[in-house]
């Protein structure tokens, strides 16, 4: 008796004949082919904090400021990093950058700032490299209460 077999079937068959193996032996000689491994993906190393520029904050008009600030490049992000050791007043503070000390004309204004005390970072548009000094602001007298040469 002949069986009558479609030739997709046939076809298939032979697909999986060669993806899977050569039928039960493995293609002769007792063991099966083995393909070389594929090579492990490898994660971009990671991205270095570039500091481009910091101040050592010193206290003004009567307050007491100090502490560390520092403009940094992540890739293509820059930011005002306030490290560990800052420490200022508690008033109604916001972060500037500027063309002097005293923040007369043109300045950044970088963002209120959210603790008197310890680490921050703060994304900056950009490099603000047209800026001499990091300003520790006061929002109500408006007068600096803490200022940094940025060198």
């Amino acid at each position: 008796m002949l069986l009558s077999i479609p030739r997709a079937s046939l076809q298939w068959l032979a697909v999986l004949t060669l993806v899977f193996g050569y039928g039960c032996g493995g293609g002769g000689g007792g063991s099966s082919p083995t393909e070389p491994p594929l090579p492990s993906p490898q994660a971009p190393p990671p991205a270095q904090v570039a500091v481009l520029r910091s101040a050592s904050l010193q206290g003004a008009n009567g307050h007491r400021t100090e502490g560390t600030a520092q403009v940094a490049r992540l890739g293509d992000q820059h930011s005002l990093e306030l490290l560990e050791n800052f420490r200022t007043d508690p008033q109604v503070l916001e972060l500037r950058l500027c063309r002097d000390d005293r923040c007369r004309g043109e300045f950044l204004r970088v963002a209120p700032l959210a603790r008197t005390q310890g680490s921050q970072s703060y994304s900056l548009p950009n490099d603000g490299s047209v800026y001499a000094y990091v300003v520790v602001w006061c929002i109500p007298f408006q007068v600096p209460i803490g200022v940094g040469e940025l060198r």
